[in-house]
């Protein structure tokens, strides 16, 4: 929809990724005839090949994409969402359809009462038909556990989660 008027762009994203080399688009990719892909599926994979998909948003994705080259990790996909809301069902529906028999989970760095867990769970069931399983951590009253020796092995169970038929 054209405007008469400009809007600025506000982005909510960390920093983190404002200065990582990965997270970076090319000038083609906003060129003519290019649009928002508001679900990435994963191009690096066989899809034959894959026993498990998993299914994030945000940042979370550079942390799973790492951890999976660190395995050497072939029989796993990462899909991007990259717009909640409104929910992409249709483009998530084709990405899932890639991996009909494969293991389908929900990985998200948040807390399972904070994240996107809530309200991506209910739709990729009810909508879609698939039941996911969940990658991430417990509930928690607090958005941070405040002390970096366990948050940084909070992270390392998660990604233990993540890929644990390989691990």
């Amino acid at each position: 929809m054209v405007r008469p008027f400009r809007k600025p762009l506000v982005l909510m994203a960390p920093k983190a990724l404002l200065r990582s080399p990965d997270a970076v688009s090319t000038i083609a990719e906003f060129g003519p005839g290019t649009t928002f892909q508001r679900v990435i599926g994963d191009s690096t994979v066989d899809n034959n090949e894959v026993k498990r998909v998993l299914i994030c948003s945000g940042k979370h994705y550079y942390t799973l994409r790492n951890k999976r080259d660190e395995l050497k990790d072939t029989t796993t996909a990462i899909i991007r969402i990259e717009e909640l809301c409104p929910f992409p069902s249709s483009e998530l529906q084709k990405e899932l359809n890639k991996y009909a028999d494969a293991e389908k989970f929900w990985a998200q760095e948040e807390s399972r009462n904070s994240g996107a867990w809530s309200f991506v769970n209910p739709r990729v069931k009810n909508i879609l038909g698939h039941e996911l399983k969940y990658a991430g951590r417990k509930e928690c009253a607090a958005a941070a556990v405040g002390i970096s020796k366990r948050h940084a092995q909070e992270v390392k169970d998660i990604l233990n989660q993540a890929f644990s038929h390989i691990l």
